[in-house]
């Protein structure tokens, strides 16, 4: 089966839909951007030498928003928690692993992500246009597959998607292909035959990487030029997706 996307004028056809997951489902400044900014209090807060500004810049935060690019919008635990130790190195802190896993732990306890987690406006009628046309739907994140699973069930779309690629079923995940082709793998479609839907550079280099074609990302700000062949869509308004209709059959001779 296959599902007609229309990205900002633009039309593409697919026989599969892949989706991050925050960022591109799920607003990323309800739950993230508060989970950042008590892991930078608690930082802070043990170490006043340190400076809340770079900690935010470090990984992504910028003006009270999440940057769609940023290591806190696309990274796993342990990138965002790289990017951390980064900057306690060079303000001479002592122990900085140690004190950048306590700080996030404390955070993990102190925000109850998923109570913050809500779905972008309109995504939720693409994911299930998508899953009725095509009947082959996976979420691609680098989040972990449980709390992937945990959050698409708090925005109502759980039976709606086929399979989810998470960072602990990958060893290398986005910008690298590899989740990407797994999921196609696991749909049981070839990725020339998929359209993704992202917000970040990772995710539509990881897609052109795996062979996917069809690139669109949802964000409010113009992807980087040197990203070839996606569609920018400003939000999901200026999406839409529909089964496409099939060819008539041909008259029976006389």
């Amino acid at each position: 089966m296959t599902i007609e996307v229309t990205a900002a004028g633009h039309r593409v056809s697919a026989d599969a839909v892949l989706f991050d997951k925050d960022g591109t489902l799920i607003d990323l400044h309800g739950p993230w951007h508060a989970w950042a900014e008590a892991t930078i209090h608690a930082l802070c807060a043990r170490s006043p030498e340190l400076v809340p500004e770079r900690l935010a810049a470090a990984i992504g935060v910028g003006e009270g928003r999440v940057e769609p690019d940023g290591v806190l919008a696309g990274g796993t635990d342990a990138m965002i928690g790289a990017a951390l130790v980064d900057v306690l190195l060079d303000a001479g802190v002592r122990s900085p692993e140690g004190e950048v896993a306590t700080a996030m732990e404390h955070a993990h306890d102190r925000v109850d992500v998923e109570a913050l987690v809500a779905a972008l406006p309109g995504v939720v009628d693409i994911l299930r246009a998508s899953a009725d046309a095509t009947g082959a739907v996976a979420v691609v994140t680098a989040d972990t597959v449980a709390r992937a699973w945990q959050h698409l069930a708090h925005i109502g779309v759980r039976d709606a998607v086929d399979v989810v690629i998470g960072a602990d079923r990958v060893e290398r995940g986005k910008p690298d292909p590899e989740p990407v082709l797994l999921a196609c793998a696991e749909l049981g479609v070839e990725p020339g035959r998929a359209v993704l839907f992202g917000d970040s550079e990772h995710d539509a280099v990881a897609a052109e990487r795996a062979g996917v074609p069809h690139r669109v990302l949802v964000r409010p700000t113009a992807p980087a030029a040197h990203l070839q062949g996606v569609l920018w869509a400003r939000t999901w308004a200026q999406v839409s997706a529909q089964a496409a209709e099939e060819p008539e059959p041909d008259a029976d001779p006389e």
